[in-house]
Formats: C-alpha cells, structure tokens, sequence
C-alpha cells in the first residue's frame, strides 16, 4: 500500500489491488483446525461463520486468539484460524488529499 502513495500527487486518485502475499497472507490450511464438540461446552453453539476466541499455548503462555466456525458436524467443529481475508486479493480506491511534513520534534 505505502508504495503506491509514493509517487502519487495531491489531487491524484488512483486503484490499486494487493495480493495475497502482500496483504494477509495465503490461507494456510494447517489453521483449519478440528475441535470435538464438547470443547465448547453447553453455553456456547457454535454456528457457521461465528467469530469465537479461542485459548491457544503459544511459547508456554496461553493466549487468546479469533478463529471462525467453518463447518458444525455432528461431532466435531471446524475452526478456521486464518485471517478472515487471508488468501485473498485486496482492492483500494485511493485518493491523496494532502501531504504533511514530518514534525521536526
């Protein structure tokens, strides 16, 4: 994204598309990952497209990540721990209204 500002004017519009690579990253399918449905417990039903949290290890430390409901089967549920535009090419309408000088402080 910053270098296609670079060489923009002010009053300039431009398009410009990002690849995966350059954005997000490839959908990885080591991220989608299946749970046993007793996981999650009786308060929470997991439906498609659901945003949960989940508690991963990560170096020793549990930390909580996002991760999409892909697909309920009746005994396991698939998460996806991918970037929700992971994989996918990304499209800007760009116009530079002005340009600021960096504050010398």
């Amino acid at each position: 994204f910053e270098q296609a500002i670079l060489d923009m004017r002010v009053g300039e519009k431009k398009t410009v598309t990002l690849q995966p690579e350059e954005a997000h990253g490839p959908k990885q399918e080591e991220l989608v990952v299946s749970f046993p449905r007793g996981v999650f417990g009786e308060n929470i039903d997991p439906q498609p497209g659901m945003i949960l949290g989940m508690s991963i290890d990560r170096d020793g430390k549990p930390q909580q990540v996002p991760a999409m409901v892909s697909e309920v089967l009746d005994e396991t549920v698939v998460m996806d721990f991918n970037h929700p535009l992971a994989g996918q090419p990304l499209t800007y309408k760009i116009t530079l209204h002005a340009v600021n000088s960096p504050d010398p402080e």
